[in-house]
């Protein structure tokens, strides 16, 4: 997977060491086990089954060993269709975000069980009759994940945090499932590692064991991966009409000149190259769909050695420069990545600076760098100065106020896998990378081409037309922008 980082391994087995609490009883004498089995497994052989296999390195995490969870941030349980509250008005782009899997504090039936990792207490045959034990995640990741335990019927419930398991349970063995609720948003508070620790207490013996699980990173898509759906901008549909009502996805009445021949050109295209017709996207007139949302993805292993995957939607973070409130801070044309595209196996993020809020004379100069056509993502590749198999982050930013939200780039950069590098941008008018950047595929070493637009080859082009006899005719004709 990309560049990640290991921790050293603690030692949860120690010898000869003894714990004593002082209580008003007198002198309590907890001991250490000196046991050395395994008595907690995560799926760190990453075949999508808890085994005897899981058992070295359990807890370390390393590029070839160390479980997996993807952000449990879709909608599997179909929670999330309601846009407006009990008065009938729109919920704001925070309780909009906050709607999902992860709120819910259940399993959402089979489907969303797989959006979990597995975990295993391995029967403890030998235990006493009063013995206990716990099961917690570590103090960084409390905010960040949740617990289950299954019963002996099958069903999950939430595991509180110090809630004892019984010395029966142990016995059997006891099947957990950990649910990441986020993905990692800010590397000096958390790194998206989740430690699990289990501590059985048998009498005067404590016995630990602890397993680690990284949640898996949001790895934004390069021009490389191949297509599964082409979405254009319906401008005849505001994202609150579209909240309002039931609205369709495949139709979408033109508004603009030329509208029609682009959509039968394109649904042409696509249907030549085995794709489905374009899905409509409500922008109401914001017609710039590479601004809106990038799309990007977390993945796990799945059952029967497949790959569990979640498509993952990161939402622009462009706080509206005219009218922007602290309940409708962002560009309305980023909801309907909640409002219609979120759903089973596919999540949505986003993330913004608050101080921004308000501040129309800042977002009106700068806040387009904040647009998502400001990030693309460069395909796999090596040089001398490392290697990025899974692609690398590329925005545009002079690293002053021609830059994007702050908040955005470091939750960009606490993914690790694609090491989000600036480019200046500011000679742009509108600022964005991919007004003059993207990537082709190319039978090279590389197996791809950057594409760079180059203004001095473009008015040599125009130049040429006029000294042609041919500068009197109209470019884009029927666009209102025709020159």
């Amino acid at each position: 997977m990309g560049k990640l980082i290991t921790s050293r391994r603690l030692r949860w087995v120690t010898a000869g060491l003894a714990v004593v609490l002082t209580a008003s009883a007198g002198t309590i004498v907890w001991q250490l086990s000196q046991r050395s089995e395994t008595l907690l497994l995560a799926d760190t052989d990453r075949d999508g089954l808890i085994s005897e296999a899981d058992r070295s390195g359990r807890a370390q995490w390393s590029t070839e060993r160390g479980a997996i969870v993807v952000p449990n941030l879709d909608d599997d349980g179909g929670n999330c269709g309601t846009f407006t509250d009990e008065e009938g008005q729109r919920r704001g782009d925070d309780a909009l975000a906050a709607c999902g899997d992860a709120f819910d504090q259940q399993v959402n039936g089979d489907a969303d069980l797989l959006d979990l990792a597995p975990l295993r207490i391995e029967p403890i045959a030998d235990v006493g009759t009063d013995a206990w034990a716990t099961v917690t995640v570590d103090e960084a990741s409390i905010d960040s994940a949740r617990l289950f335990i299954r019963s002996t019927e099958g069903e999950y419930s939430p595991l509180a945090p110090g809630e004892h398991i019984s010395a029966d349970r142990l016995r059997g063995g006891v099947d957990l499932a950990l649910e990441a609720t986020d993905i990692a948003r800010d590397s000096e508070v958390w790194n998206g590692f989740i430690d699990v620790s289990l501590q059985v207490h048998d009498g005067q013996t404590v016995t630990m064991d602890r397993v680690r699980v990284r949640v898996a990173p949001l790895l934004l898509s390069h021009d490389l991966n191949p297509i599964d759906r082409m979405m254009i901008a319906d401008n005849a549909t505001t994202p609150e009409d579209a909240e309002r009502h039931d609205y369709d996805p495949t139709t979408a009445d033109p508004v603009y000149p030329g509208e029609d021949a682009f959509r039968d050109e394109l649904s042409q295209g696509l249907a030549e190259a085995g794709l489905d017709g374009p899905t409509y996207y409500p922008t109401g007139g914001d017609r710039w769909m590479r601004d809106q949302f990038i799309t990007g993805m977390a993945a796990m292993p799945g059952p029967d050695g497949t790959v569990h995957t979640m498509t993952v939607l990161l939402r622009s973070a462009v706080v509206d420069p005219e009218g922007s409130t602290e309940e409708f801070p962002l560009r309305d044309a980023g909801r309907p990545v909640y409002s219609m595209l979120r759903g089973p196996d596919v999540a949505a993020v986003q993330t913004y600076s608050p101080d921004r809020v308000g501040d129309d004379d800042y977002n009106m100069l700068w806040g387009s760098f904040n647009s998502t056509g400001n990030f693309i993502v460069a395909p796999p590749y090596a040089t001398d100065d490392g290697s990025w198999p899974v692609g690398r982050v590329l925005y545009g930013s002079d690293g002053g106020d021609a830059a994007p939200d702050p908040a955005f780039v470091t939750l960009l950069e606490a993914q690790r896998d694609q090491d989000p590098l600036p480019i200046d941008t500011s000679w742009l008018g509108v600022g964005h990378i991919d007004e003059f950047l993207s990537f082709i595929p190319a039978d090279n070493d590389r197996g791809w081409a950057a594409v760079v637009a180059d203004p001095d080859l473009g008015e040599e082009l125009l130049a040429k037309l006029v000294a042609a006899g041919r500068g009197i005719i109209r470019s884009c004709p029927g666009s209102p922008r025709a020159t």
